[in-house]
């Protein structure tokens, strides 16, 4: 076996040792169709080493995403929408500032939400 910073090897024994069943996983996202369902996992499998060689080795690995038919691009593509965020992206961030305007308790009693009902 080779180490991990070498370039790991992809194969479907790797999926085997995921917790949850493969069939499983194909009859939940796959309509039963394994294949897909396989070819998806591999391509996830492959886009974390290469992610992990460039944040261990500081080096681009393309061999582990050719094996998959991916691209640079594509890892980063993939890592970019799965696993980082902006900071607008994880909080809500008001657009406005709140402190100068009159928000007061008496300005919004008696407001139930309801045309019919607000004083």
């Amino acid at each position: 076996m080779e180490k991990p910073s070498e370039g790991p090897l992809l194969s479907l024994e790797e999926l085997d040792k995921f917790r949850v069943p493969f069939k499983y996983l194909a009859s939940m996202f796959g309509a039963g169709n394994e294949e897909v369902v396989k070819k998806t996992l591999l391509r996830q499998l492959a886009v974390r080493h290469y992610q992990r060689n460039i944040r261990v080795d500081n080096k681009q690995n393309l061999e582990v995403l050719e094996k998959v038919d991916l691209s640079g691009a594509d890892a980063k593509g993939i890592t970019r929408a799965f696993s980082l965020s902006f900071y607008d992206e994880r909080f809500v961030v008001p657009t406005a500032k709140r402190e100068g305007t009159d928000i007061s308790l008496y300005t919004e009693r008696g407001v139930a939400g309801f045309d019919q009902m607000n004083p």
